[in-house]
């Protein structure tokens, strides 16, 4: 199975005191191998997960989900995808 994983912050803060995205990118890439899977697509970076804010990453996820460059999800939280 093609995962894509999704690694975010919101701000700089949260990449030092919580989560930091390497940590999550370490630890879902555990987790995908726990499942015999691959990694097709890595999506991290710093944005917000409220609507209002220019989101070039989670559109760009869309766009590929939409176009099958992958088939399932990872995410360290359900919070790093949308607080929606």
């Amino acid at each position: 199975m093609r995962f894509a994983i999704l690694c975010r912050v919101s701000t700089q803060n949260q990449a030092t005191d919580g989560v930091s995205l390497d940590v999550q990118e370490q630890r879902l890439s555990e987790c995908v191998m726990m499942l015999n899977g691959t990694i097709s697509k890595l999506y991290k970076g710093h944005e917000h997960a409220t609507s209002g804010y220019d989101r070039p990453i989670l559109d760009q996820m869309i766009y590929d989900a939409d176009h099958s460059a992958f088939d399932a999800l990872c995410v360290y939280d359900i919070s790093r995808l949308s607080r929606d």
